[in-house]
């Protein structure tokens, strides 16, 4: 009986042991194709400052994000906020995009839904008094 056990063990060992190295391997070549694909990946970093003034007219505004969201490419959008003590808004925003491509296509297609829709951001942002700046990042975990 005891060498029926070992034999099954024995067995066991053999089939399994190679499929664990197999599967160890896998995790360390999903671990690098997920780090080249971050790599990859294109973040807008927007910063932009809303005075106090006009931040009620600013939160009414809700049309970029949603319409960012149902582009191809998009992966996902987070914002930050922290009001000062003047209570003027700064903010933050992450937009992740799945490579170049995506990101030039997003900006094409703001630009024509915007023209669509009769709306320039940038008269939009003068008469609010806002300022805004933003940069097309890559990401490197550290």
């Amino acid at each position: 009986m005891a060498l029926i056990k070992i034999k099954s063990l024995v067995i066991t060992g053999l089939l399994v042991l190679p499929m664990l190295g197999w599967a160890q391997t896998t995790v360390t070549q999903l671990k690098s194709s997920n780090n080249q694909q971050k790599m990859e990946n294109k973040n807008v970093i927007g910063k932009v400052f809303v005075p106090k003034s006009s931040l009620e007219e600013f939160r009414k505004q809700n049309i970029t994000g949603a319409f960012l969201k149902a582009l191809p490419g998009f992966i996902k959008g987070q914002s930050y906020e922290m009001l000062d003590d003047s209570g003027n808004l700064n903010l933050v925003s992450v937009t992740t995009w799945l490579n170049q491509e995506a990101y030039e296509h997003a900006e094409k297609s703001l630009k024509e839904y915007y023209k669509s829709i009769n709306f320039n951001p940038m008269t939009y942002r003068e008469r609010l008094k806002i300022t805004a700046e933003h940069g097309v990042y890559s990401m490197h975990d550290y």
